[in-house]
């Protein structure tokens, strides 16, 4: 496992701007993908531009990525445990198996976003934008610390897919006194324009 220092890093984000810049024409993309477990812990990555980057399996356990775009960046595998990516972009970012344990994910834009097998343990997704990701069904994804504008969504999701169940159990729950109120005041009716229940 290779530790990157900080002028390697330099290089690499500079060459990976030109590539971005040039359209692909000059410069290097970022592509840790050869150097498995590419070791980048703790590294101070604040505000790089990551853009298409491949990070899969990369350890980027702690590192600060607060405010980086990583659209369209390949973290898959990766350890991103205790990471800082608040107000980081991660809209279509592949972060399926990404250790997210922990990590600080408050206001990031996790659109479109690939979190199939994430461990998003203990992680903070305050204020994130999960729209049209995709979030597991595991156990990997029990603990994250949520607002309420992701309850509401993820209520309203649960509620209209149990609307199709025949249970009498089912049925019983879903009339439970203000469930109806509280998930149909969820972004997904108020701003996409989804059925109110």
């Amino acid at each position: 496992m290779r530790k990157y220092n900080n002028d390697e890093l330099k290089k690499m984000l500079f060459a990976h701007k030109v590539f971005l810049m040039s359209d692909g024409k000059h410069g290097i993309k970022i592509d840790l993908s050869k150097d498995r477990c590419a070791n980048l812990s703790d590294a101070n990555l604040r505000g790089a531009d990551l853009r298409g980057a491949d990070l899969s399996d990369a350890n980027l356990r702690g590192a600060d990525l607060r405010g980086a775009d990583l659209s369209d960046a390949n973290l898959s595998d990766a350890n991103l445990r205790c990471a800082d990516l608040r107000c980081a972009d991660l809209s279509d970012a592949n972060l399926s198996d990404a250790n997210l344990r922990g990590a600080d994910l408050r206001g990031a834009d996790l659109r479109c976003a690939d979190l199939r097998g994430a461990d998003l343990s203990n992680a903070n997704l305050s204020n994130a934008d999960l729209d049209f990701s995709c979030w597991s069904l595991s156990c990997k994804s029990l603990t994250p610390k949520i607002d309420i504008k992701i309850a509401r969504q993820l209520f309203y999701h649960a509620y209209r897919a149990a609307m199709s169940c025949e249970d009498k159990e089912v049925k019983k729950m879903l009339e439970i006194k203000g469930l109806k109120k509280f998930v149909n005041k969820s972004h997904c009716v108020t701003k996409h324009g989804c059925d109110k229940i």
